[in-house]
């Protein structure tokens, strides 16, 4: 009786797998007790040729420089079959699929590309075919094919070539035009006088093959500078178009390829001569003097102005301005002044006249320059007035007895006259019989002889000359009765006339007392005082009394010196002769004295003080002045100033004495741009300080605001040292990549900076070392920081950049901050959804804390590509929850991690995470972009695998039925004590079981019920593992 041994149909002996089995058979016969017999089986497998080739990696890539020779070897195709040993058996041959892209990321609709290289059909190798060029096509894509030739039937495998050509540096750089070649010149015109650091021009090269290293001047001295990055070339000295005319400058621009390459621009600078000196007269003030009858054309003075610039700006040009500039002409050329003589001068009416003559030179109205000077004229008088005398007739009394030796003065004559230094001379020229009276030169009429008996009155005429004009006037002399003697005052004495009193006396305060003589007797001598108010008495001013009798002088108001500092009254001493009395009459002065009854005070237009000052000024500087006033005089009149609220930090100092305020801390308007003092003014140099000694109505106490002044003193700075962000490889020109933004605690242009991108540096898949930075850039930023794609990203696929972005600023010294900003080229299958039932702008404020968190979890970078409204798998948008498109990028090699690895870490982190998922409302993670292939539906199919599914239920039945037997045999054999190994595998495999139903592509779900597919599927695996363990057991 043979045995039989067939192997399972639900099992497939794989030769790769395993190609050797040893099988232990028992035999077993019926007697009682049963006896058995073994042996061993070993069973070879024999390899059979079922396996395709295949290319490892199915895309492979190459990189070829641009100048290599033809026949140059790019490039070894890998391949493995698993079913033979010998690589030689295998073939290998260009596709039917490829494809390539220019310089501007086009797709190449001609088919040239495709001679370009040839591959070695035993080998692999793949070698230039044509000389090579990137204006055909920067990368190709070509199909390739390895072919088993020992296999029976044909088995083939496909696979990709990817070859990149690279740009060789043997161009070198190019200025823009103008500049050419044959003509590597700029012709520049520039005004002079250009301020320091102003940019003379910016100078572009570019290279087709290369980026740009540095621009460098040669042959520059000192009055030029470059930026090495840019090539804004910059004026470091004065451009003086006097001095020099011309400039002559050479430009050197050096690419970044090896072997450096350079070009360089001549620059030739013409200066524009500009108006920029002012015309300057050789005097600081002119004083000439002219007649007041000089003629028409009569020459004063001269004028004379020198202006420094060259050419027309420098001639000057004269003109008069002032109130009487209508009585002179200047010579617009010579600046010679003379007399108009439209008008005649007249000394009487102006006598000394002061213009303004003006200088200007010939440039245009907009940038024409003038200078002006003081012209003083001096007008000389002439003899062309006639004196006058102040009154046509005068009256006056003589007494009958007058005595005549001396010679008495009985009146003053007084006369003017207009012109200059009149020399007046007076004469009685009638009326004067016997000559009784005479007048001197001063116009004093006096008594030269005796009386004539029993005349009452004299009747005199009395003529005024200057030599060439006169006057008349009449004079009529009274003989009055005898009074004999005038008062005389003696209290005050007349020459010393004045008396003191302090402000604020009482009303009836007594001032002075005044006292007069009088040599007569009785009524004659007696005496009464008076005031004289424009010639009439009176005992009353509206300062003053005075007693009649005794002459006291009393104050009738309150005085005060602020007010009036002194008054001038007229005293009166009369007596009572008859029938004619004399009276004498002297004047007062009365000073009031200074008493301390006003306190210091700012003027009401004053009450607030508003200070500038720079931010950074040394300690100690002088920032303003505050000052008040004291009405007082004298001692009384010093004013003490003092800080008594808002500086409690002590940052600013005050002068008591002067007032000035000076900074003691350093000024820093980021951290406090206004401060408000309030400052005091006190006559008491030991004034106490305090806050609240002080209110609102008091004007002693002043507000001083200091306003602090920006200053450029602090560098720009990015929000963040480094960005992360990812690009689709099918993203064209202008694509949105993010978006940097850099902040400056300073105001106005100081906070106002620029964006460029410095540098883009590639860095090619599979390495961490820059290729160098790609130009043209294949990015581009505006000033609002936003950065997107200049071309398309096809060429760069799976490769990485790093871009060196600059904030500049605006305004000297134009500070720099760099960022670096981290861009991957991803594939959209390469992107992971987060689904989050929260809004997206809850996601979007939150969102970096998240993906730190999600790093920090994973140990990778997750970068955050796009967030959206979530989009359910029926096409239903929900606004309240999103989806958040992210790739992860392993930190050890900078590429873009697999999903199922990440999948896997995701999982194997489930415990730290289920608790942090709950508390972000992650509600899942999946693949952004699942791929979906469609099953066509075929009857036979489906017949065929109903039919086969009945016979694994019916064998797998018939394979427990003999386990169980198995079972019951073992278990009645008394000489085996352990467990049959058969039964602790089907409990291990059912343990297995029901442990992999709680196994699913991602167990953060684990507490979702299986759907209804999954679990048939796992059933069916189950079984079909038991009897493949069966059939691999001894048996």
């Amino acid at each position: 009786m043979g045995v039989r041994i067939m192997y399972a149909t639900c099992t497939r002996l794989v030769y790769d797998k395993k190609d050797k089995y040893s099988l232990h058979v028992i035999a077993v016969d019926g007697g009682t007790p049963p006896l058995t017999g073994t042996t061993t089986v070993n069973i070879v497998l024999l390899n059979v040729n079922d396996k395709e080739p295949y290319f490892t990696p199915t895309t492979q890539r190459a990189e070829v420089l641009e100048n290599i020779p033809v026949g140059s070897v790019v490039h070894k195709l890998a391949a493995r079959d698993l079913d033979i040993g010998d690589p030689a058996a295998l073939r290998f041959g260009w596709g039917d699929i490829s494809s390539a892209v220019d310089m501007k990321g086009n797709e190449v609709t001609s088919e040239e590309y495709k001679d370009l290289f040839s591959i070695d059909p035993t080998t692999g190798w793949v070698s230039v075919a044509k000389p090579l060029s990137r204006d055909i096509a920067v990368s190709i894509k070509l199909g390739v094919i390895v072919t088993d030739q020992t296999a029976p039937v044909l088995q083939q495998g496909a696979g990709t070539l990817i070859i990149s050509i690279i740009d060789v540096n043997d161009i070198p750089p190019e200025f823009e035009p103008p500049w050419t070649r044959d003509e590597p010149n700029y012709l520049l015109e520039v005004e002079e006088e250009q301020p320091i650091g102003s940019l003379l021009g910016k100078f572009t090269a570019l290279d087709k093959d290369s980026s740009i290293a540095l621009y460098q001047l040669e042959q520059n001295g000192d009055m030029f500078s470059v930026n090495n990055v840019t090539g804004e070339v910059f004026i470091e000295s004065r451009l003086d178009y006097e001095t020099i005319q011309s400039v002559n400058l050479t430009l050197v621009a050096f690419d970044s390829g090896t072997p450096q390459l350079s070009t360089a621009a001549n620059i030739y600078v013409q200066l524009i001569n500009i108006n920029d000196n002012s015309p300057v007269f050789s005097q600081a003030e002119y004083n000439g003097t002219v007649k007041e009858n000089a003629a028409a054309g009569t020459r004063i003075l001269l004028v004379s102005a020198e202006d420094t610039d060259l050419g027309d700006l420098g001639k000057v040009m004269y003109d008069l301005e002032g109130e009487h500039s209508r009585l002179f002409h200047i010579d617009t050329e010579s600046g010679l002044i003379s007399v108009a003589g439209d008008e005649s001068l007249d000394r009487e009416t102006v006598e000394s006249i002061r213009l303004t003559a003006i200088a200007r030179d010939l440039a245009p109205a907009a940038t024409q320059r003038t200078a002006t000077v003081p012209v003083n004229i001096k007008v000389l008088d002439v003899n062309d007035n006639r004196p006058e005398f102040k009154s046509k007739r005068y009256h006056t009394s003589i007494q009958e007895n007058i005595i005549i030796t001396p010679s008495p003065s009985l009146l003053q004559l007084e006369a003017t006259d207009r012109d200059e230094n009149p020399r007046l001379t007076y004469r009685i020229v009638s009326g004067n019989d016997e000559d009784v009276f005479a007048v001197d030169d001063a116009g004093v009429l006096t008594i030269q002889g005796p009386l004539a008996k029993g005349k009452t009155e004299y009747n005199l005429a009395v003529q005024v000359s200057d030599g060439m004009l006169s006057d008349t006037t009449r004079v009529d002399v009274r003989i009055e009765p005898v009074n004999l003697e005038r008062p005389v005052f003696v209290l005050p004495p007349p020459n010393d006339s004045k008396a003191f009193v302090r402000e604020n006396s009482p009303i009836g305060h007594l001032v002075t007392k005044v006292q007069a003589k009088d040599e007569d007797s009785g009524e004659n001598g007696r005496l009464t005082y008076h005031f004289n108010i424009n010639g009439t008495h009176t005992q009353h001013t509206a300062q003053f009394s005075i007693d009649p009798d005794s002459g006291a002088i009393t104050t009738r108001a309150a005085l005060d010196r602020e007010e009036k500092s002194s008054y001038q009254v007229y005293l009166v001493a009369r007596d009572h002769g008859t029938p004619m009395y004399l009276e004498t009459v002297q004047p007062l002065l009365i000073y009031i004295e200074d008493e301390d009854d006003n306190g210091p005070m700012f003027q009401a237009s004053n009450r607030t003080f508003i200070f500038f000052t720079k931010e950074n000024i040394p300690l100690h500087t002088r920032i303003g002045k505050v000052q008040a006033i004291d009405l007082d005089e004298g001692n009384n009149s010093f004013i003490f100033y003092f800080i008594i609220s808002g500086n409690d930090n002590g940052s600013f100092s005050l002068d008591k004495q002067d007032g000035s305020i000076y900074n003691e801390i350093p000024l820093d308007r980021e951290l406090n741009n206004v401060y408000e003092l309030f400052v005091k003014a006190s006559s008491n140099e030991n004034y106490v300080e305090n806050e609240n000694n002080y209110s609102d109505n008091d004007d002693s106490v002043v507000l001083v605001r200091i306003l602090v002044e920006d200053e450029n003193d602090n560098p720009p700075e990015f929000e963040q040292p480094q960005y992360f962000r990812g690009v689709p490889s099918h993203a064209t020109a202008r694509h949105y990549v993010t978006s940097v933004s850099a902040t400056d605690p300073d105001i106005g242009d100081f906070a106002s900076f620029s964006y460029l991108i410095q540098a883009s540096h590639l860095y090619k898949v599979g390495s961490n070392v820059s290729s160098g930075s790609v130009v043209p850039a294949p990015f581009s930023i505006d000033d609002n920081g936003r950065i997107s794609t200049t071309q398309p990203m096809t060429e760069y696929n799976q490769d990485r950049f790093k871009l060196e972005v600059v904030a500049r600023e605006t305004a000297p010294p134009y500070r720099e901050a760099t960022t670096l900003v981290n861009v991957w080229i991803y594939e959209p299958q390469q992107l992971i959804k987060i689904i989050l039932s929260r809004p997206p702008l809850e996601v979007t404020a939150e969102q970096d804390e998240l993906v730190r968190d999600l790093s920090n979890a994973t140990d990778t970078r997750v970068v955050v590509d796009d967030i959206r409204s979530h989009v359910s798998h029926t096409g239903q948008i929900r606004l309240d929850w999103t989806d958040m498109m992210v790739h992860v990028v392993d930190k050890q090699n900078q590429e873009i991690v697999a999903i199922p690895h990440i999948l896997r870490i995701i999982d194997s982190k489930y415990d730290f995470l289920k608790s942090y998922y709950v508390g972000v409302a992650i509600e899942n993670v999946q693949p952004a972009h699942p791929s979906v292939q469609e099953d066509k539906f075929e009857p036979g199919l489906a017949a065929l695998i109903a039919l086969l599914i009945v016979l694994v239920v019916g064998l797998v039945a018939v394979c427990v039925l003999c386990c169980c037997c198995k079972h019951w045999i073992s278990a009645e054999s008394p000489s085996n004590g352990t467990p049959h190994k058969s039964e602790m595998l089907i409990k291990k495999q059912k343990t297995q079981f029901i442990d992999d139903l709680s196994i699913t592509e991602n167990p953060l779900w684990i507490e979702q019920k299986l759907k209804l597919y999954e679990e048939q599927e796992l059933t069916m695996q189950v079984f079909c593992d038991l009897d493949r363990g069966g059939s691999t057991e001894q048996i």
